[in-house]
């Protein structure tokens, strides 16, 4: 799989477009319809970025092991509460001491 070129060209410019819709989002002037197929347009982009991320990560002996620790470690601490007294102090242990 090439890096760059047309392809990254094309997705680039499709990020910056749902940005610029998102930016200017009312949702008075939005039907259900609407919200939902601009989510799953988001949704769709995102599934094919990261499966392109996980073909050249899986090139890099030991990197894609890396990246899974670090993504469960970055879970495991976003779904505690920030205004949990040991939030910080849990995230560390987990992500040092796992």
């Amino acid at each position: 799989m090439p890096l760059g070129g047309q392809d990254t060209h094309n997705e680039m410019a499709k990020a910056d477009e749902m940005q610029r819709k998102a930016f200017n989002f009312d949702p008075n002037n939005y039907t259900t319809e609407e919200v939902q197929q601009t989510i799953w347009e988001i949704l769709s982009w995102r599934d094919i970025i990261m499966r392109k991320v996980a073909t050249i990560l899986e090139k890099i002996p030991g990197l894609e092991n890396l990246m899974d620790e670090l993504t469960d470690a970055m879970n495991v601490c976003a779904s505690h509460t920030v205004s949990s007294d040991n939030y910080v102090e849990r995230c560390n242990r987990y992500l040092y001491h796992h």
